[in-house]
């Protein structure tokens, strides 16, 4: 049997700052996860929105793994996340580290992985949860060009291995010149809740203030422009008036546009059925997932959203754009998935609303795609499998 592995993940956000979104959320079951399994799990990121009262610059136990939250000054707080803190600790750390795993891409931190790993003779694997998208790679083009060539081109080639969570990401993988043989398709995964009864789920509807002949759609994430949220309340504008049962949840934490959002269901007389609560978490954010009935992502780019994978746990039909890069829910007739414009969202949400039978299939489907594709004992399999081999390949 291989022994237990020492594991390093490095990532600019840290983990309980739920602001940063789906990255945060994946780290944390994943290194619990093969914490559990017996591995040895650090994680080295930032104090970025940390809390005054957590400790810095030292390792402190969280889950069964260690963290490290470095201290950083404000223009290392922001992309493209230079921080020097980190350095003197993963040097101190690598001699005894058999596999690092870096996430979020476009980082100087990465670039700083690469040069410590490349000197020790450690490998890295790399994931960039969606940065290279090149819808992505369109905003701020110019920067991100020149940050290509400066750095990001040589943190790409000289990893051990790319992890890319969707065939999409893959594809840009690919695209930038990576042998196919350089790259591990691994999706995020999720720890599967068990299934409510329907009176079990009547009970959180109540509670939320919902009726029992309500249909609830929740949206889940960043509320930011790549988002679409403006695209889904234009759509549930028009076919508010004949079905006067939908209500609407539209949480996460705000990233300049949630005023915006806010008055146009005003202007709309939807402010009754179109809730904000703002970022959820913990037993808010499970009522909201026992609660709904359909998930919606209108996004116009993403890796492989977290939130996706929580909703098709929890047996959601699902309302998503191709950009969200889940074609598996059209595979496994779990909802729709539809181009990122009003009329395609407005048609969808009718399809949905309309046929309650085919709705109820959606749900059905889509708990199966989650038991069957995204489990995270599955995904960590895969993960466990690939520090496995890349380590022994290297010597470690």
């Amino acid at each position: 049997m291989d022994r237990p592995l020492k594991i390093v993940k490095v990532i600019p956000y840290p983990l309980p700052v739920l602001r940063f979104g789906g990255p945060v959320v994946q780290a944390q079951v994943v290194c619990r996860e093969l914490a559990a399994r017996g591995h040895e799990v650090r994680v080295l990121t930032t104090d970025i929105d940390l809390p005054a009262d957590m400790p810095r610059d030292q390792w402190i136990e969280n889950d069964g793994y260690s963290i490290c939250y470095t201290s950083t000054s404000p223009h290392h707080r922001i992309p493209p996340y230079y921080t020097p803190g980190i350095h003197r600790t993963l040097r101190e750390i690598l001699q005894e580290t058999d596999v690092v795993q870096t996430n979020i891409g476009l980082t100087l931190t990465n670039n700083m992985v690469r040069k410590l790993t490349k000197r020790a003779g450690v490998p890295y694997v790399y994931n960039a949860e969606g940065a290279l998208c090149p819808t992505r790679m369109q905003i701020k083009p110019l920067q991100k060009k020149l940050f290509r060539y400066c750095y990001e081109n040589r943190i790409v080639r000289e990893a051990a291995v790319c992890q890319a969570v969707s065939q999409y990401e893959q594809d840009t993988l690919l695209a930038w010149g990576i042998p196919p043989q350089r790259i591990a398709v691994i999706p995020n995964g999720f720890s599967l809740p068990p299934s409510d009864s329907r009176e079990a789920k009547q009970a959180v509807r109540h509670q939320l203030g919902y009726a029992d002949d309500d249909v609830v759609i929740l949206f889940m994430g960043r509320i930011s422009q790549i988002k679409g949220i403006d695209l889904l309340l234009s759509a549930f504008e028009r076919i508010s008036d004949e079905f006067p049962k939908v209500q609407m949840i539209i949480a996460g934490p705000d990233e300049g546009v949630q005023a915006t959002l806010q008055q146009f269901v005003q202007k709309h007389g939807l402010e009754k059925r179109v809730r904000f609560p703002g970022i959820i978490d913990g037993e808010e954010k499970t009522n909201a997932l026992r609660a709904a009935d359909i998930f919606a992502l209108t996004s116009h780019s993403e890796g492989l959203p977290n939130a996706v994978i929580e909703g098709l746990g929890y047996g959601l039909a699902m309302l998503l754009t191709h950009r969200c890069n889940v074609p598996e829910v059209a595979d496994y007739n779990a909802g729709c998935v539809i181009e990122a414009q009003v009329d395609p969202i407005e048609m969808a949400l009718r399809s949905l609303l309309e046929d309650t039978e085919r709705r109820s299939q959606c749900q059905q489907n889509a708990r199966r795609l989650a038991v069957e594709h995204f489990a995270l004992d599955k995904v960590v399999d895969g993960l466990e499998s690939l520090y496995y081999r890349i380590a022994k390949h290297h010597g470690r």
